[in-house]
């Protein structure tokens, strides 16, 4: 059931009570009384339940985002991983080149990194902002890593 839903369900009982109560003797007022409290802790429960139920949602929904980032972080681990053998192997004059750019890619997947682990914790309000941003500093590592690819025959 929607929030709105009970919530006029909420508003119209207690508007009939409060119609009923106006005309009714002490008794009928108490019944009266009772109900209304019944109505009113029916509807806290069945809010709670959505909240509940909302929340789950959310949650599942942030975790499937994480998920599906995965892979994209393992093949940009993965190039950095080939990308740091190359500078072992290089040649004295090609290493200053190749550990600077590395630096630099290394830095941002660490940002990337940084970016993922926030995700996994983000709340209901913040998760879709910040799986947005590592989307974006993703792709642009991603990019600079193929860059670095063509320009150093990786």
């Amino acid at each position: 059931m929607r929030f709105e839903t009970v919530a006029g369900l909420v508003i119209a009982s207690a508007f009939s009570l409060v119609l009923t109560v106006s005309g009714c003797d002490e008794k009928s007022t108490n019944s009266a009384k009772d109900a209304a409290n019944s109505a009113a802790a029916s509807a806290k429960d069945a809010t709670a339940a959505m909240t509940d139920r909302a929340s789950q949602a959310i949650a599942a929904a942030r975790d499937k985002a994480v998920e599906s980032f995965g892979p994209q972080i393992d093949q940009a681990r993965s190039m950095l991983d080939s990308f740091k053998g190359k500078i072992a192997s290089a040649s004295v004059d090609q290493k200053p080149a190749l550990e600077s750019v590395w630096g630099g890619l290394d830095t941002q997947f660490t940002s990337v990194t940084d970016l993922l682990n926030q995700l996994k914790n983000a709340g209901s309000d913040n998760w879709r902002d910040i799986s947005a941003k590592l989307g974006n500093a993703l792709t642009k590592l991603t990019g600079q890593l193929n860059d670095a690819k063509s320009q150093f025959g990786m």
